[in-house]
């Protein structure tokens, strides 16, 4: 029988979840701020402190440090999955799912346009690629967003204004 070795090829993929979990709720608490709800954070953080004490007590003297980043997944997860319920409580309907289905679609053709491009700007440009290929990126994404009316007329008319707004 073989003997199952854990390297830190597996930590990283497990981590790789944890920084899903993480990208969204950091927008759900930049949310809550945003609502004049800081103090739920506290108790909600709290609670992710004990959680993941109690996860890494408990899964890292068997698992090491696969244990650990187990403790970190379930930690995240289980602070997006409140976080989920604090903001619906007072918004309800926080995805807005075919913005997110054309947001997904327009970052999809840029990455595309990306992959292929990629190779050939790197060979002659090298690293001086990123200087034109991050700016393509965002031209692509810009237009896949209007093309996809993902941004309306009516949401830039808003930015406009609110660009005006702000100048002194």
């Amino acid at each position: 029988a073989g003997v199952l070795v854990w390297g830190s090829d597996i930590g990283l993929k497990i981590l790789l979840i944890a920084m899903t979990f993480t990208y969204f709720h950091v927008v759900l608490t930049y949310t809550l701020v945003a609502m004049g709800r800081q103090s739920e954070l506290l108790w909600i953080n709290a609670i992710a402190v004990v959680l993941n004490i109690a996860l890494n007590m408990a899964l890292s003297p068997t698992f090491g440090f696969i244990g650990a980043t187990v403790s970190v997944a379930v930690t995240e997860a289980v602070i997006l999955i409140i976080l989920i319920l604090r903001v619906r409580k007072r918004i309800k309907n926080i995805w807005d799912l075919p913005f997110v289905a054309k947001t997904a679609l327009s970052a999809a053709i840029m990455g595309g346009v990306l992959y292929f491009i990629n190779e050939p700007l790197t060979k002659s440009l090298f690293s001086k690629s990123l200087l034109l290929l991050i700016p393509v990126g965002g031209v692509i994404f810009g237009a896949s967003m209007l093309l996809t009316k993902a941004i309306t007329r009516d949401m830039l008319a808003l930015l406009k204004k609110s660009g005006e707004d702000a100048t002194p």
